[in-house]
């Protein structure tokens, strides 16, 4: 299982939750990630102290039964401006 985060990181604060679901199927949630980030590349930030506030999408593996977990996990970066765009394309995919 892989769990698909949108989050908005504002300075001093803890990551807030905009989108969250999880996938059985990572491959599903990869794509999904590939997509917005393909989609909304115009709006890309690196994602460091000056950037904030900013919306940050990870993939987290799920640790299964046996603890088995991936150890790279992807992220990107995001201008808060974009936030109803993006969670509309997330809504429609």
């Amino acid at each position: 299982m892989v769990s698909f985060e949108l989050c908005l990181k504002e300075e001093g604060k803890y990551l807030e939750d905009v989108v969250s679901r999880d996938y059985e199927d990572g491959k599903a949630a990869s794509n999904l990630f590939s997509k917005v980030k393909e989609e909304f590349s115009e709006y890309l930030v690196s994602g460091n102290q000056e950037d904030q506030p900013f919306l940050y999408m990870k993939l987290s593996p799920i640790k299964t039964e046996s603890n088995q977990a991936a150890s790279f996990i992807p992220t990107a970066c995001f201008k808060t401006e974009v936030s109803d765009q993006i969670v509309k394309f997330i809504e429609k995919n």
